[in-house]
């Protein structure tokens, strides 16, 4: 009897949390700069500010970071069977303040942008005290679950409804049977995916908070 189980269609993605500690205070002070001189571009977020694209062209801590991320996707792409040379660009970011804020259901398939993803310069903050982080955890927290938690970025498995239609009580639904997957921000967590990956975010359901993120593009040059 021979037997062989592997995954089949698989949706490569990376999580992790970068070394930037020193580099999110610039990051966030940037983005308030942004903030107050420049308008919004609108995008999937309801009564989210989001800045415009290009962000790692105008602010050098911007720019850092997307050689940071750079590092941080090379071998996934390889891995993923990307060959062709890439650059990270396009980066923007997004700010929610109110507490029924949140992101539609999205995906970054544009242009020549084959990879997508988010970073998280802070976990959240009440006030306007960004160096008190609501969440220290030392590792990225990613987790399968029906229902996000507040504020979570939410990737959503593109054939969700017809794998859940025949999930039961007795099936565990990740990886085979259509639960999202869900990340909690944390600062310097970072996570990329293709680019067709349909993605949300939850509100925060936390007044006199701040949530802000970082997208940004993965492109073939």
């Amino acid at each position: 009897m021979i037997k062989n189980d592997i995954p089949i269609f698989s949706i490569p993605m990376r999580y992790g949390k970068l070394d930037t500690e020193n580099l999110n205070k610039r990051l966030i002070e940037d983005i308030f700069v942004e903030y107050d001189k420049n308008d919004q571009e609108q995008r999937s977020g309801v009564n989210v500010y989001q800045t415009r694209t290009g962000l790692e062209q105008k602010y050098d801590s911007f720019n850092l970071l997307s050689q940071k991320i750079e590092e941080f996707v090379h071998d996934f792409l390889k891995h993923s069977g990307v060959e062709d040379d890439f650059s990270v660009k396009d980066l923007w970011a997004n700010i929610n303040s109110d507490s029924c804020a949140f992101h539609m259901p999205h995906s970054h398939g544009v242009r020549d942008s084959i990879m997508t993803g988010v970073y998280f310069p802070t976990s959240g903050f009440f006030g306007n005290d960004y160096s008190n982080e609501i969440n220290k955890s030392d590792v990225p927290i990613v987790s399968s679950r029906t229902q996000p938690n507040p504020g979570d970025l939410v990737l959503l498995d593109p054939i969700e409804n017809i794998k859940t239609a025949i999930a039961t009580s007795k099936t565990k639904k990740y990886p085979f049977f259509g639960n999202p997957i869900c990340i909690t921000p944390i600062a310097g967590s970072i996570v990329v995916f293709p680019s067709y990956l349909s993605h949300m975010v939850s509100p925060t359901r936390k007044s006199n908070f701040t949530r802000i993120s970082i997208a940004y593009n993965v492109c073939i040059q």
